[in-house]
């Protein structure tokens, strides 16, 4: 996902769609995760949420102040109750219920202009951007997305060959400016 197409999403979403569409975003987590996300999942002294992900693994992902924010803004303004205290859906989170919400979301990506985009694809763009834009590290990304190898996550991940020149360019300029001799010869 595009960096415009991320602003479209944040201004034009509001309510329960934008908050999942964030939660999704800054953490990483299934569809199917975050529709199981209780309150009781949310640190929000620590800035943590935890989630088993689709192989039963626990994960604790760091959430930023902004989601952090936003989850308690969230949880304000919809006192009330939802069974079992979920965020978002009461029901049982089953294939069938994953499958409703996901047609839901491609259907509103593509009323924003968003084509060929799925909620799974947020996950996508977490990972991505981590890892190709931010220059995180895959083992730091696997342990938020809870892959079981890296070569899955690498799957996820779609560094591209700019991302790549970048980095070649920034490691020539650190090893050129850190030599005896550049610096021998910067000084003359």
């Amino acid at each position: 996902m595009s960096q415009p197409e991320i602003t479209l999403l944040l201004e034009k979403l509001q309510g329960k769609d934008r908050l999942m569409v964030l939660v999704g975003l800054f953490t990483g987590l299934r569809l199917g995760g975050i529709l199981g996300l209780s309150w009781a999942d949310i640190d929000l002294t620590s800035r943590i949420i935890s989630s088993s992900h689709k192989t039963g693994k626990l994960v604790s992902i760091p959430i930023s102040d902004y989601l952090a924010g936003e989850l308690l803004r969230y949880k304000e303004t919809n006192p009330q109750s939802i069974s079992g205290d979920r965020l978002f859906e009461t029901r049982d989170i089953t294939a069938s219920v994953v499958t409703n919400w996901s047609a839901h979301f491609s259907s509103l990506f593509r009323s924003l202009g968003i084509q060929d985009f799925t909620f799974h694809n947020l996950r996508h763009t977490f990972s991505s951007i981590l890892q190709g834009e931010l220059g995180i590290g895959a083992v730091t990304v696997q342990g938020m997305t809870g892959h079981s190898s890296l070569s899955m996550l690498q799957k996820y991940s779609h560094s591209n060959l700019s991302n790549m020149q970048k980095a070649i360019e920034a490691l020539t300029d650190h090893v050129l400016r850190k030599t005896p001799d550049a610096d021998l010869a910067m000084a003359q």
